[in-house]
């Protein structure tokens, strides 16, 4: 009989995730999170598709609040 590895099965242990510490994304997410206030001011990146749009007219949904959607403030009397 031939042992584990040579007919394709995995050894108990040899490929066990336990203590993996996956590598963290604080700055990626930090960096993500300032493209996303910065959308919300209006202040899209050149040549992309959201600023394409505001320079055509079509995108007007700048806004501080991240809970309030544009229909909502559409909706609300002035």
């Amino acid at each position: 009989m031939k042992p584990n590895d040579e007919n394709g099965k995995v050894t108990s242990g040899k490929y066990r995730a336990f203590g993996y510490k996956a590598p963290g994304h604080f700055w990626p997410d930090l960096k993500l999170k300032g493209r996303e206030y910065e959308m919300n001011q209006g202040r899209a990146p050149e040549g992309s598709s959201p600023a394409r749009l505001e320079a055509l007219g079509l995108n007007q949904d700048t806004h501080v609040s991240f809970k309030e959607s544009e229909g909502e403030k559409l909706r609300q009397p002035d």
